[in-house]
């Protein structure tokens, strides 16, 4: 089964949607300062992190437990930015 309620219905993986404006809203509070700039690094970080390594992870071993559940869900579901793209529920 997937699921597909509540937050899960906006987003594959909220929970990382909400880790990466964290700490983007780190960088963007520290901005303030000429040395603070360099927080920039760590939104950067967790972003490449995120989209480069876990994401593949996590969906590649769903494919192969939840099958043409999990491709259904992809097909209607946006990966990380809820309303980011996927189709139109009907």
């Amino acid at each position: 089964a997937v699921c597909n309620v509540g937050l899960w219905k906006y987003s594959r993986h909220p929970n990382l949607f909400f880790e990466l404006c964290f700490w983007w809203l780190v960088f963007l509070m520290s901005c303030h300062s000429f040395i603070g700039l360099i927080a920039i690094v760590s939104p950067l970080l967790v972003m490449w992190v995120i989209l480069g390594v876990t994401l593949p992870i996590t969906e590649e071993k769903s494919k192969r437990s939840r099958g043409a559940a999990f491709l259904a869900y992809c097909e209607v579901t946006p990966r990380v930015v809820p309303w980011g793209n996927g189709k139109k529920r009907s």
